[in-house]
């Protein structure tokens, strides 16, 4: 079978026929979605034919490839935050499970939907499949029934899996025939139940050995044995036909997160809070190989899988990181990075993307190779991000705390934050090195001015009690503002002002929109100003006398949140919250190229990479390339 991976134009339903002017390069996936306390579900290619792992991102399923990071597959079409996604038995179908209780059975490949269906009162915590793809093992919070079995692809009940008093965080079943289902739950025990199907009358076994929650289940690949992760720090393997413990596995200086099986059923990995990786062997029980990732909180181990195909060892960090290592390997030979919430910002920097996301997460990218070996380090942001720019000298990010992080592009080491009175909502950098300040930032209230070392706030200029800012953007010698503030009434008004002599005042008078204005940009030649409405609408204007210039309108079906001129000018690209993208001719009434589903849920960033390529990043914590 060959690999089901594609680049973007197979990533997303909605984008197979919204592909006309506009067309992919490549995806550059989100991460896996991690909490503290809790273990990530990640799933494998069991045929053993690709090297691809499975994964929840916010709303989306990404399955990605191990050997080639810009090839994934995104599967947009959950409406509540995605839980875990598996591969099934053949490798034909996804199948995923959402916070809202649904499951959603797709192709691979074509992405079409064979099931999408509500199976549960609450969210999914763990599923599987059954050798023959004709049932799945449910495990989750539904009150009453915290683990189900039903009928592929009809979604019919095919058993409850009873007995347990708290909710089940994890489920397997054997791939033998008849398969054998286990289950795990906070109540500390082990439910094992023949089938799916589950009937009534066949008592399950509940085993009671471990002292914390069962964190993970996994039947080795002949289904005779059972290795059981728990909170108490230890991996207990469990005979599956005398339910019986062969031995317990003590290595882990906390909790346990996950377990998974060598292809040959010899070894197996465990991953731990205590930030460590452990290659067992199985026979003797003893250490193979022990891997120690670091010392920080973030570094804890969330969850592991061995490549069946390749046999090497996949482990997620609380921060998301995945990393791709052989199994005799001190150092990994891969590192995907990417985000797992919103991303609110997206600025490009040469050969370098850098995005970031509410979470307050930061991520380098090389354009068309993946993320970048170089990472932010330090003492960042850690909620509430809410904007970002950058220039080729510094990284700007702000967060709705006020708190402004100016960041070298060269170390990418976050410095000592700022903090803006009244909090932020906006963010624009000079691009030239010679301008006098580093950023701009505008709240609500004020506009204030981070000086040249980006070590405090130089000078602020308060506005209108009756105005609300809402956004920002400076000229290329940072000599000229702009900001778009709402009014009485809905209405909106751009206002230039001028920084001279470390202060602002305003330069000349306000202009009045219909809608008011949700992002601004300077052309860079400094000509010309685009405004992205809240109306919709993309409008241009020439600075010095107001009058319009040809190209924009309505472009899109909801707000615009992005807006970026080409570096010659003679374009600008505009993302909406309706998902899509924008390219319009600047002074010119030619028809824009359009991409009507970029980014489901919204475009929230923008920019040229290029003359003739742009880059992307939206509300499914997904960037992407496109060219036009």
């Amino acid at each position: 079978m060959q690999s089901n991976l594609s680049h973007i134009s197979e990533s997303d339903p909605s984008l197979l026929h919204n592909m006309t002017d506009i067309t992919p390069l490549n995806v550059y996936a989100g991460g896996p979605i991690t909490n503290r306390g809790e273990a990530t579900r990640i799933g494998v290619d069991p045929t053993g034919t690709t090297d691809d792992i499975a994964y929840a991102s916010g709303r989306v399923a990404v399955v990605r490839s191990t050997s080639d990071p810009l090839k994934s597959v995104i599967f947009s079409m959950h409406t509540s935050p995605v839980t875990v996604v598996k591969i099934s038995p053949d490798g034909e179908y996804i199948v995923s499970g959402d916070e809202g209780g649904s499951i959603r059975v797709w192709n691979r490949k074509t992405l079409k939907e064979k099931l999408a269906e509500q199976v549960s009162g609450g969210s999914i915590r763990d599923l599987a499949v059954t050798s023959d793809g004709k049932f799945s093992v449910l495990g989750g919070e539904a009150r009453g029934m915290f683990a189900k079995c039903v009928k592929l692809p009809s979604a019919g009940n095919a058993g409850a899996c009873n007995g347990h008093s708290k909710r089940v965080i994890c489920c397997d079943v054997s791939q033998t025939k008849p398969p054998i289902t286990a289950t795990g739950s906070e109540d500390m025990t082990l439910g094992i139940f023949k089938g799916p199907p589950v009937r009534e009358i066949d008592t399950p076994k509940f085993l009671s050995h471990h002292t914390g929650f069962i964190n993970d289940v996994k039947f080795a690949p002949d289904g005779t044995k059972l290795a059981v992760a728990s909170s108490d720090r230890s991996v207990s393997i469990v005979n599956v036909s005398t339910s019986e413990v062969e031995k317990t596995l003590s290595g882990h200086s906390a909790s346990v997160t996950a377990v998974s099986w060598s292809k040959d059923g010899k070894q197996l990995l465990s991953s731990g809070n205590d930030k460590s990786n452990i290659l067992w062997d199985i026979e003797s029980g003893s250490v193979v190989k022990k891997t120690v990732f670091g010392s920080n909180v973030q570094e804890m181990q969330v969850a592991c899988a061995i490549l069946p195909k390749s046999g090497r060892l996949v482990s997620v960090a609380l921060s998301g990181d995945i990393t791709v290592r052989n199994p005799d390997a001190d150092e990994p030979d891969l590192v995907l990075r990417g985000h797992s919430k919103q991303i609110v910002g997206l600025a490009v920097v040469g050969n370098q993307a850098f995005s970031a996301d509410y979470s307050g997460r930061m991520v380098a990218w090389d354009i068309g190779v993946g993320s970048s070996k170089k990472t932010f380090s330090g003492k960042g942001p850690t909620n509430a991000v809410c904007a970002l720019a950058a220039n080729e000298k510094i990284i700007v990010n702000v967060g709705q705390d006020g708190k402004v992080f100016v960041t070298p592009v060269a170390s990418l080491e976050y410095a000592k934050p700022i903090t803006v009175k009244g909090g932020a909502v906006g963010v624009a950098v000079p691009k030239l090195d010679t301008a006098p300040y580093a950023a701009a930032v505008i709240n609500e209230t004020r506009v204030a001015i981070v000086d040249k070392s980006g070590t405090e706030i130089e000078t602020e200029m308060e506005l209108a009690r009756s105005d609300k800012g809402v956004c920002i953007a400076v000229s290329a010698d940072g000599s000229r503002l702009v900001i778009g503030v709402e009014v009485a009434g809905g209405a909106g008004e751009y206002r230039f002002v001028k920084y001279a002599g470390g202060s602002l005042e305003q330069d000349g008078e306000a202009k009045r929109t219909l809608a008011a204005p949700n992002r601004l940009a300077f052309s860079p030649d400094g000509k010309v100003l685009a405004i992205g409405e809240k109306s919709r609408k993309v409008k241009m204007v020439r600075i010095d006398d107001g009058s319009k210039v040809d190209g924009g309108g309505t472009g899109h079906t909801a707000r615009v949140d992005a807006l970026a001129f080409s570096d010659d000018g003679k374009r600008l690209a505009s993302g909406g919250m309706d998902g899509s993208i924008a390219v319009w001719h600047v002074d010119s009434d030619e028809d824009p190229q359009r991409l009507m589903a970029a980014h489901r849920n919204g475009v929230t960033g923008i920019a040229f990479v290029n003359g003739s390529s742009i880059i992307s990043a939206g509300s499914d914590s997904c960037v992407r390339t496109w060219s036009f």
